[in-house]
């Protein structure tokens, strides 16, 4: 993990001093079921603890054999225990658990530890495993419990998955969900922990930028849109957990097929249809730009996302 994520020493020290990390052995040394596969040979064993009674209730392995013609893309080996706890992951709590993060992965987790270590105070980061709604109601139910007891209660979740399609969507979903502090009768802050969410390619921006100047709009107006509707991709494939008519993009079904969409066309006409909803502070109606193209709630969504 060193060599691989640049992980530093300190944060590797401190998951094995509890036992939270640990390198498997060869498999004719191991006494487990995983005795005969080969695969996870020296992998890396992510284990699950309950912050309670520190007891191992799951465990995650990721190889570190690289075979790209065994494993595909990936290059390495993943798996779960088969007798891990259902709706559980690799979990760190510092402090009280008033933020709670949730991974993709137990690597990617560790990974944000190493580059936030100052910030890492009163929270809770948790791997999915995946893209997991399960895992997050059940930590997220963990944190209400232990801080019910100090007549307190979460203030935020923040989801840190991929910038992908899936990533976005299940970010959508969770956000639509909703819980609401009983305390203070605030809602709980969902948050976008998506890395690198808002680069922009400099083709597409001058792109922008020249449509922008010949409708006489602004070019962000136009970025938001295309990064709302399908993330700055150049496909027709909408990125929205709604069903929303949108410019840049649609919801295929399994028979469509993901066809490859002109910018700069899509660009000048979004262009025009702000303009007709331009205010008179310089802003854009964004409600007003999606009027009947989908329920109020994704409305009101890209309206919050774009403005």
């Amino acid at each position: 993990m060193k060599e691989e994520r640049k992980l530093p020493d300190w944060l590797i020290d401190y998951a094995e001093k509890e036992d939270l990390i640990a390198e498997l052995k060869p498999k004719h040394e191991r006494q487990n079921f995983l005795v005969r596969d080969d695969r996870l040979d020296h992998a890396v064993a992510f284990l699950w603890k309950d912050p309670q009674t520190k007891e191992t209730v799951g465990a995650s392995y990721q190889g570190t054999k690289i075979d790209f013609e065994r494993f595909g893309e990936r290059g390495t080996y993943k798996h779960i225990d088969k007798n891990s706890t259902a709706n559980h992951g690799f979990n760190l709590k510092i402090g009280d658990p008033k933020n709670l993060k949730f991974f993709e992965s137990s690597i990617d987790m560790l990974s944000y530890a190493a580059l936030n270590r100052e910030k890492l105070q009163n929270t809770w980061l948790v791997s999915m495993e995946g893209l997991k709604h399960n895992v997050i109601s059940h930590y997220f139910g963990e944190a209400v419990s232990e801080l019910s007891q100090k007549q307190a209660f979460p203030q935020s979740i923040e989801i840190c998955v991929d910038n992908d399609r899936a990533g976005h969507i299940f970010y959508e979903k969770e956000q639509l969900m909703g819980a609401v502090d009983p305390f203070t009768n605030q809602k709980v802050r969902c948050e976008r922990g998506i890395a690198n969410d808002w680069q922009v390619p400099k083709e597409y921006k001058v792109i922008y930028e020249e449509v922008a100047k010949e409708e006489k709009v602004t070019p962000e107006a136009i970025m938001a849109i295309h990064k709302t509707e399908n993330n700055l991709q150049l496909t027709n494939q909408l990125v929205s957990a709604h069903k929303v008519k949108a410019s840049f993009g649609q919801q295929l079904s399994v028979n469509d097929s993901i066809e490859a969409i002109n910018l700069k066309d899509i660009c000048r006409k979004v262009a025009k249809e702000l303009k007709a909803c331009e205010r008179v502070d310089g802003t854009y109606d964004f409600d007003r730009f999606y009027q009947k193209k989908g329920d109020i709630n994704a409305q009101i969504l890209f309206s919050y996302k774009a403005e």
